[in-house]
């Protein structure tokens, strides 16, 4: 059964319930960080950070400045973030694969997210951008009525009817990302919790670092999910194709074999300089293809081994 293909908010909170049960219940020890007694690691130190948290003695050894961070017990803050620009309309360069669309199966990992941080007594909040510009914003909250929230939302991103409120209380947001990150610290309980990213990253660097940098702010933990159709890691070996640009609209002619090489050096490249971005910052990154098994891509996202291993 492709746990991808539901059609409705009810199907997808189904859907959602059904992985969260493959998870233990009861409590847990977070793998957030925050200002708990327990030793976690370090991260490299950002401008707002609190002089207090940084490791000086690591500083002494190594001439760089760190932050620890720690480990803690108790109820955590999740916001996640979905990109729903155009790039993640992409599913596959040929129909036989029936592959769900990137952002499908990210918004079913946010689905899956959702239920899984409820039932551990957190908070979890929405966000959701297209071209920079956000244009959903749910804080963190615990109770139940916010999962229908969420799921309808979702449900309607996916149906390309993002509810006109949202789109309208954003219109003006040239940095939507920027934007978001300002929520984030309005909201005085979200300090060291924990943001949950998932797109594709097929777009400018600079932005990336700049939003890093944002979300890292105050404590908080990033945690990058960037989510690829098979396709996109490896081109087809030949045959002629119409290719269209699903941000610009650009069309193009092409022979995937003369430029497959090229190809391949730059999309490895690409995700080399993701990978190190998010390694110097000390952000959690997990590449993840749509071909994957959803409980698989879920497992490696929130086991503790992933943190130290994903970006290796």
């Amino acid at each position: 059964m492709d746990l991808t293909q539901w059609n409705s908010p009810a199907d997808l909170r189904l859907v959602a319930t059904g992985l969260a049960s493959r998870f233990l219940a009861g409590e847990h020890r977070s793998s957030a960080t925050g200002h708990g007694n327990d030793f976690f690691d370090r991260r490299a130190y950002c401008p707002g950070d609190d002089p207090r948290l940084v490791d000086w003695k690591h500083f002494g050894r190594t001439d760089r400045l760190f932050v620890r961070r720690q480990q803690h017990l108790g109820q955590q803050q999740f916001s996640l973030v979905l990109d729903a620009s155009a790039s993640m309309d992409f599913a596959s360069l040929s129909s036989e694969n029936c592959l769900p669309t990137k952002l499908r199966y990210a918004a079913t990992m946010a689905g899956a997210l959702t239920q899984i941080v409820i039932r551990q007594h957190d908070r979890v909040g929405l966000d959701i951008f297209q071209k920079q510009n956000c244009i959903v914003h749910y804080p963190p909250m615990r109770h139940l009525a916010a999962t229908g929230r969420i799921y309808e939302t979702l449900s309607q991103v996916i149906q390309k009817k993002t509810a006109k409120n949202c789109q309208e209380r954003f219109r003006e947001t040239s940095k939507g990302i920027k934007k978001m990150s300002e929520n984030f610290r309005g909201n005085r309980g979200f300090r060291g919790g924990v943001v949950v990213w998932l797109g594709d990253f097929l777009d400018d660097l600079p932005q990336l670092e700049k939003s890093i940098r944002h979300w890292t702010h105050g404590g908080r933990e990033l945690w990058v999910a960037q989510i690829l159709s098979p396709d996109e890691l490896q081109l087809p070996q030949k045959g002629h194709w119409h290719l269209r640009d699903s941000e610009t609209h650009e069309e193009v002619q092409t022979d995937l074999q003369a430029v497959g090489e090229r190809y391949q050096t730059q999309i490895k490249s690409h995700l080399d300089q993701v990978r190190h971005c998010c390694h110097v910052a000390g952000v959690r990154h997990v590449l993840i293809r749509t071909d994957q098994p959803l409980l698989q891509s879920l497992r490696r996202l929130l086991s503790a081994q992933s943190l130290r291993s994903a970006s290796q």
